[in-house]
């Protein structure tokens, strides 16, 4: 049976598509998670007694990060493939990287607003969330890319005979 012009657009378009739903559902999981992470936090240590300002912004970015790792991770992981230390190891460096990211969104929010994205009711607290975020996302993106190339190079030398 030949192939019809649609089936052959959708065969094409297929991986672009699941591109962008993962990075679309990356993101809303993302910033969904690391806010309700950060209430989490916030209750924690409102209810701790603590009064120190460190301690807050140590809550506020560990919990930033591993709510942003834990939301993008959900849109990302491919569960499939893989083994449990590759799973790990892109868990623990995707936490790393949102607790990262979220330090950077803190300090850029805190110090440097921008006069066309300042709003009044900005906080910290939102380019925190933002932040941590996108750099999960992007480190994700890197991740899934990253292993989409070595499948096409390891694919292309077994086909060759190389391998």
């Amino acid at each position: 049976m030949p192939i019809t012009s649609d089936e052959a657009i959708r065969d094409r378009l297929g991986p672009a598509i699941v591109f962008v739903v993962r990075v679309a559902l990356g993101g809303g999981f993302g910033i969904a998670s690391t806010m309700i992470s950060i209430a989490v936090a916030w209750g924690l240590y409102l209810f701790s007694g603590s009064h120190s300002l460190t301690v807050w912004l140590a809550m506020l970015m560990f919990s930033a990060g591993v709510g942003a790792g834990a939301g993008s991770l959900l849109a990302w992981m491919q569960l499939d493939r893989g083994t449990d230390s590759k799973r790990m190891v892109t868990v623990i460096s995707v936490v790393v990287i949102g607790v990262l990211s979220a330090w950077l969104g803190y300090h850029y929010g805190s110090n440097r607003e921008i006069e066309c994205c300042a709003i009044s009711s900005t906080t910290p607290i939102y380019y925190t969330a933002i932040g941590a975020t996108i750099g999960t996302n992007i480190a994700l993106i890197a991740i899934f890319l990253m292993r989409k190339i070595f499948q096409i190079r390891v694919g292309t030398r077994i086909q060759n005979g190389v391998v």
